[in-house]
């Protein structure tokens, strides 16, 4: 369902990314006092009524630049608009117009649009506009995001001028949205892949490392399935974080994996797997998210390597040598359907419930197959499994003695059970109950 776009543009530093939080009542914009913070657009859902929603999309600060990292942020900003059905032009109600709120307000009467002028920082509402702003010819609006002041009635206005674009959807989070987050470490590829993925460019691409700093959201559509993608900040090593705009980012983009139902990992395929990817996969592990590992930028290998190269990453990626890896390329669009396809299946596999009588089949096979070890003289005993979970499967076993099981066997049997109901890329949890007995030692 397409949802009418209310999209934030302003100079850098006006309150744009603390007004998106504040009505969006979700902080997924990073503020700081810094210009330029806001890389990327930023996307939430905006419930105006009871029933009536909309997109809201934060921007980056509009500032000229002819080159570099500022003019990509450039672009950003004026795609913001462009796509908008409504805009709100942010001015900071401090520090009164400048000319740059009078150059951009020029530009997007260009743009056509509905545009509407948000005088911020107004906090206790007693302090009038500037009526400098009023000279723009805007309808204009006195709000704060840090107190809330004018909120209310911006909202209402908003729901009145989109009553004829918007559209009803379920209060509820569709159960059957895929949510999916890229996850790895700076300059691996994570936002070129995101827009090879949705089909535009929506996320900023720059060589220098770390040019993602927001967990960036964004709806696409694969076959019968609606897709919620995220697109995280690179993850460096904590000591190597010194910063903290980035130790927040970094902290967004972990949890921005826990909320998600699979993590597509992603890997440089002109790179070795360092101690840090293997940290990061543990953590992923550990959150019980389904998983894919995403070779990317092969474009830049001959065939012949390409084989080579990935023998050399299985090896590398025993700690979660379950789990599936596609080769890609964004550049040329190689491997996006089958990456999709497969985050897909995993997580089908992650939700799906077994019957007991399955489980107990697979149980007995792998009994037969090698029996527990001996705990001293006595044997533990395994009598049933059954399902008591899902996203990751969680499976009980019951029995005799099993506080007595080592730990490689219990390695055996996740392994046993994960080929035997074909759980590639999916965490599998396992607990073990000992029936009451007095005599078990």
């Amino acid at each position: 369902m397409v949802l009418p776009q209310i999209a934030f543009v302003g100079r850098p530093n006006v309150g744009k990314s603390s007004l998106f939080n504040r009505l969006g009542k979700k902080h997924h914009a990073l503020v700081d006092d810094r210009a330029g913070v806001t890389r990327d657009l930023l996307y939430t859902t905006l419930a105006l009524t009871a029933k009536d929603h909309c997109l809201l999309v934060d921007s980056p600060g509009y500032r000229e630049a002819k080159a570099g990292l500022a003019r990509l942020m450039l672009r950003q900003a004026r795609r913001a608009w462009h796509d908008a059905d409504l805009l709100l032009l942010v001015g900071d109600g401090l520090a009164g117009i400048t000319s740059e709120d009078e150059q951009l307000a020029q530009h997007l009467r260009k743009a056509d649009r509905p545009t509407w002028l948000l005088v911020n920082k107004l906090d206790d509402g007693k302090v009038a506009p500037a009526t400098s702003f009023y000279a723009l010819g805007l309808p204009v609006f006195s709000v704060s995001a840090q107190s809330g002041f004018g909120l209310n009635e911006l909202r209402a206005a908003l729901s009145q001028q989109l009553t004829s674009q918007l559209k009803q959807i379920e209060q509820t989070v569709d159960p059957d949205e895929a949510r999916f987050a890229l996850l790895g470490k700076p300059n691996v590829g994570k936002s070129s892949l995101f827009n090879c993925l949705v089909g535009e460019e929506r996320q900023l691409v720059h060589h220098e490392p770390g040019s993602t700093r927001d967990a960036v959201h964004l709806p696409l559509h694969h076959g019968k399935w609606t897709i919620r993608l995220s697109d995280t900040a690179g993850l460096r090593r904590k000591k190597q974080i010194d910063d903290d705009l980035e130790r927040n980012a970094v902290a967004a983009a972990l949890g921005t994996a826990a909320r998600c139902d699979l993590v597509i990992y992603l890997l440089d395929s002109q790179q070795d797997v360092s101690a840090q990817d293997l940290r990061l996969l543990y953590l992923v592990e550990k959150m019980g998210k389904g998983l894919v590992l995403a070779v990317t930028k092969i474009d830049r290998l001959r065939r012949q390597q390409l084989a080579a190269r990935k023998t050399a990453l299985r090896q590398q990626l025993a700690l979660v040598g379950h789990a599936n890896l596609i080769l890609t390329s964004a550049t040329r669009n190689w491997g996006t359907h089958e990456l999709l396809q497969t985050a897909l299946n995993v997580r089908a596999r992650a939700t799906q419930h077994w019957p007991r009588r399955q489980l107990n089949q697979i149980l007995a096979a792998a009994l037969l197959k090698t029996a527990p070890p001996l705990a001293g003289a006595i044997r533990p005993q395994l009598r049933y499994v059954h399902q008591i979970g899902t996203q990751p499967p969680h499976l009980a076993f019951h029995g005799r003695r099993l506080h007595k099981l080592p730990a490689t066997y219990m390695r055996y049997l996740r392994n046993h059970f994960r080929t035997a109901l074909q759980l590639a890329g999916c965490p599998l949890r396992l607990s073990f109950k000992n029936d009451t007995n007095p005599y078990d030692g």
